[in-house]
């Protein structure tokens, strides 16, 4: 038998407990002053009821739900238990699992809020607790929770969403597929399953939905069971189409609006004031780049990003681009987080990536309210792929460009120019939460550089360098 127990959180990760009944309190004392002074029924004094009433209302329910982040798991040969409820495994009808990140300061993950909700017997049940984000007490259970079910599935026929699992075959509306012919993964938060030669998966069902992580379970032991496709190479095809994504038109469109009119009035209060002749060409000269920036703007709505197993396709209004990941010979990559008011609204990717033709593709994307981490794959195998052209080139001339602020050489890194530190020597790394790594030496506070990581092959450098150091057993 497995247990495990997810403790309450500490009061930093989880304030409520504490903000709303100590708010409330000291609001409530405001308000018995301002209702004795002003008496009961005056604008003022409703208004500060209502306020103690609503904070009142937050203590009870961040304390109620304080008190249930509490969860003890356990796993049996036939059950699994949870805060002492007990569900057979041949009993359960679904699994569903849902994730949400708690941001601290500079949108830090600090916590993940997963809440389980099981099936049984036409009853529904839900458990919920707060997991630290380097590790979760319950996660072990939850796998075997879903290995178990996913043995369920080849005793009995499971549900979910539009689908249904039956005897190894996958039923979606008025298809029949096979599992042993599919394959899966999870990207924008879905279970996606392809048939096997085909590039567009032909089902997806939301990662929260009752049985979605079962059903990739089940899907991935049928394909390591299946017999090993016979393999076909054929170098144009880029794989299985991941994900797609578009630029923020709309965002673009507004922005492209505002820095042309705020360069056009600059524009034509310069020449105004110093030189009245040319105000007129210079306003309608200001006015065509405005016009040109909204309209390539505009045309942005109909840009999207097809990303593949092995290379990507970029759409345009006219045209399109293809890059596959092995061919990118310099990339630079620059993920912002944004804040509105000092609250998190999202990342924006900027990524310029040149193939060895020389010629650039940009990324512009957004995820509004969180971070996209299914474009962390693609991006370290790019960088992979940069960093082997960069060992090449170092074992050909003997030095490598890193960014623009540092170069690697076979027995060193230059810093600076004329300043080279010997790999065996340790270098402090510290990187922060403004896209800078500041290198010095080890105990001594003087710094020596300090690198943008949206540099160009910042991480293809960075993965160079790190093969390059020894480790610091091998230094000493």
């Amino acid at each position: 038998m497995n247990t495990a127990v997810a403790q309450r959180p500490s009061f930093n990760v989880y304030p409520g407990p504490v903000i709303f009944p100590v708010f409330g309190a000291m609001l409530l004392g405001f308000t018995i002053y301002i209702w004795r002074v002003n008496g009961l029924h005056t604008f003022i004094t409703e208004f500060f009821i209502a306020a103690t009433a609503f904070l009142l209302l937050g203590a009870l329910i961040t304390g109620s739900r304080y008190l249930s982040y509490r969860v003890e798991a356990s796993i049996h040969d036939h059950a699994v238990t949870f805060n002492g409820h007990d569900f057979l495994f041949d009993r359960i009808d679904s699994v569903a699992l849902a994730e949400k990140a708690r941001l601290g300061q500079w949108a830090k993950t600090v916590a993940m809020r997963r809440t389980l909700t099981i099936t049984a017997e036409g009853k529904r049940r839900t458990f919920a607790w707060l997991a630290h984000p380097d590790g979760d007490p319950i996660a072990p259970i939850l796998q075997l929770l879903l290995r178990r079910m996913a043995n369920e599935a080849a005793r009995r026929s499971l549900r979910g969403p539009g689908w249904s699992l039956e005897l190894g075959t996958l039923r979606t509306k008025d298809e029949s597929t096979p599992l042993s012919t599919v394959t899966s993964a999870i990207f924008d938060d879905e279970v996606r399953l392809w048939r096997r030669g085909e590039p567009n998966p032909f089902f997806a069902t939301p990662i929260t939905s009752p049985n979605a992580l079962v059903l990739r379970r089940v899907a991935e032991d049928a394909r390591d069971q299946a017999p090993a496709p016979t393999p076909v190479v054929d170098e144009s095809r880029l794989g299985r189409l991941l994900f797609v994504r578009k630029p923020p038109g709309f965002i673009n469109v507004l922005s492209a609006f505002a820095f042309g009119s705020f360069g056009a009035s600059a524009a034509w209060y310069a020449a105004d004031r110093w030189m009245p002749q040319l105000t007129k060409p210079v306003l309608i000269a200001a006015g065509l780049v405005t016009l040109y920036a909204v309209i390539r703007a505009i045309l942005s709505f109909a840009t999207r990003y097809r990303f593949h197993e092995k290379g990507m396709i970029a759409t345009y209004a006219v045209g399109q681009r293809e890059l596959r990941y092995a061919d990118v010979a310099r990339m630079r990559w620059q993920e912002q987080r944004n804040f509105t008011e000092g609250i998190y609204s999202g990342t924006s990717v900027k990524a310029t990536l040149i193939a060895a033709d020389g010629k650039p593709l940009h990324i512009d994307v957004r995820r509004f309210r969180t971070t996209d981490g299914d474009l962390e794959p693609l991006r370290h195998a790019m960088a992979h792929a940069v960093a082997a052209r960069m060992r090449h080139e170092l074992a050909s001339t003997g030095r490598v460009a890193w960014t623009d602020k540092a170069t690697l050489l076979r027995d060193g890194i230059e810093l600076k120019r004329g300043v080279v530190i010997p790999y065996t020597e340790r270098l402090n790394a510290r990187f922060d939460d403004n896209g800078w790594v500041y290198f010095s030496r080890e105990g001594s506070r003087k710094q020596l550089r300090m690198l943008n990581r949206a540099g160009e092959n910042f991480e293809a450098g960075w993965i160079l360098y790190t093969e390059l150091t020894p480790p610091p057993s091998s230094r000493a």
